[in-house]
């Protein structure tokens, strides 16, 4: 079936970045990569349309233009047409509804049932280089609802959303006159999943919230995505859900033609997560690039009390943020491990690579094993419950003096007592002065009395004495 098997992986989109101006500390252009991979299967062979005048329709699909849908003509809603092709397929026990390229209106919603895929022509994600809205770039959707549920509902198991790119044709646009303070116009979500389904090679250019995630065995793959408010949000799943291969860009921008920051990029730098977790069991997160958002990826309770999260994130890119991430609640006998992580400040300057606040319902545990951090910080990991472990971290090597970190410097036990460190990272303690007798590392003595040891998290440390000396910690 094809929306289970395509998994063509092309790339369209071409991104450089250019020394900032107007106060961003890096600028994207993007730009359309001139051969496009075309080498796809076909899909389950359901039941053909009405005969009608759609052409290029490829064998065993539905084409909306069967059901009456039309291409570019602003006054004709596509919702009766679309959902019509869509009940067409579930109701023959699956099938994919084809989408030609062209622009399509809609007043209202629309939702996919079992075993159906909703599919564009040509393979995305497609680049918004050009406005959606008066050019045919793609299979390009454009919902005009700002009431009722998701545009697109994905209600059935084994379905797929694939190869299209949705906008919202009455967007505020980027450089409107108070977007700064009033932010973009609010839409239901875009996409809501909540039965295990796919959806992949799409572009969701100028959503207020893009994709909510309502169950688990759930992938999301190869995604352009331009949520205002949130790019992707989870919560109610007990299983995994996959993500991988995503840019969550200013795409709203690029799609006028204008470079960012635009004033609505100022509201979106004071509201906007990227990916927000709240119950998810077994989140895999792999090649996930963001750029301008207030938070890259935050862990919550679930507002239900479902529960919290745990899994691994890898290769995982926050550009221009004020705070990398902030977990606040994680599984406590999995927690989260992070392997290169990237996080680079807004305008150069942002509050926490890692925040790890309290009042959470399950203290968070988090490593992260290996990474960069770019820009100046207020404190790059700030720690108030839980756990974190970090190592390998360019930018944070060392980190330095810990009191200049804000994290409050271990006081020197009685003689003879261990201290077991619960710091974020390796660290290095000084000892000098006093009269010191020995220094135990793990219940091994050292039989030095003073210099530098070394002092991993969960490591224990004593100090006996008969006057007390002097310790300093640095974290590497």
């Amino acid at each position: 079936m094809c929306f289970v098997g395509e998994f063509c992986r092309s790339r369209r989109l071409s991104l450089t970045r250019s020394p900032a101006t107007n106060g961003s500390n890096r600028r994207w252009s993007l730009g359309v990569i001139g051969v496009l991979a075309a080498a796809c299967s076909q899909g389950p062979a359901g039941p053909p349309g009405p005969a009608g005048p759609a052409s290029g329709t490829p064998p065993g699909y539905l084409s909306v233009l069967d059901f009456g849908a039309k291409t570019d003509m602003p006054s004709v809603d596509s919702t009766p047409s679309f959902q019509a092709a869509l009940d067409a397929a579930e109701q023959a026990d699956g099938g994919t509804v084809w989408v030609p390229k062209g622009r399509f209106w809609f007043s209202g919603n629309i939702h996919i049932g079992r075993n159906v895929a909703l599919a564009g022509a040509g393979i995305g994600p497609y680049d918004s280089y050009l406005d959606p809205v008066t050019t045919s770039l793609a299979p390009t959707l454009l919902p005009t609802s700002t009431s009722g549920g998701a545009f697109i509902s994905i209600q059935g198991e084994n379905s797929a959303l694939q190869d299209v790119l949705v906008w919202y044709p009455n967007q505020t646009r980027p450089d409107a006159s108070g977007a700064d303070t009033t932010g973009p116009t609010v839409y239901p979500p875009t996409v809501v999943v909540s039965q295990p389904s796919k959806i992949f090679r799409c572009t969701f250019g100028n959503s207020y919230i893009a994709i909510e995630v309502m169950i688990g065995r759930v992938y999301l793959e190869d995604l352009h995505i331009g949520g205002f408010k949130n790019d992707i949000v989870i919560d109610h799943s007990e299983d995994f859900v996959h993500i991988s291969h995503i840019t969550a860009s200013v795409f709203w921008d690029i799609g006028a033609g204008l470079n960012p920051p635009q004033p609505i990029d100022t509201w979106v730098i004071a509201n906007s997560v990227s990916l927000t977790s709240y119950r998810q069991d077994a989140l895999d997160v792999v090649d996930y690039d963001v750029f301008y958002r207030h938070t890259g990826i935050t862990f919550l309770d679930s507002p239900q009390g479902l529960g919290v999260t745990w899994g691994v994130a890898s290769n995982v890119d926050l550009d221009a943020v004020l705070y990398g991430v902030v977990a606040k609640s994680l599984s406590g006998p999995l927690g989260f491990v992070f392997s290169n992580l990237v996080v680079s400040a807004a305008n150069l300057h942002g509050g926490n690579m890692i925040w790890l606040p309290a009042g959470g319902n399950v203290p968070p545990k988090m490593v992260v094993e290996g990474g960069s951090l770019y820009g100046t910080w207020e404190q790059p990991l700030k720690v108030e419950a839980g756990t974190l472990r970090v190592r390998d971290i360019i930018g944070l090597d060392p980190i330095g003096h810990l009191p200049a970190l804000g994290i409050p410097a271990p006081l020197l036990p009685a003689s003879g007592v261990p201290y077991v460190s619960n710091l974020p990272a390796d660290a290095q303690v000084t000892i000098a002065g006093g009269a010191v007798q020995n220094v135990i590392l793990d219940g091994v003595s050292t039989g030095l009395t003073s210099g530098t040891f070394d002092v991993s998290p969960g490591a224990s440390i004593a100090v006996s004495y008969t006057a007390a000396p002097v310790w300093n910690w640095f974290l590497n």
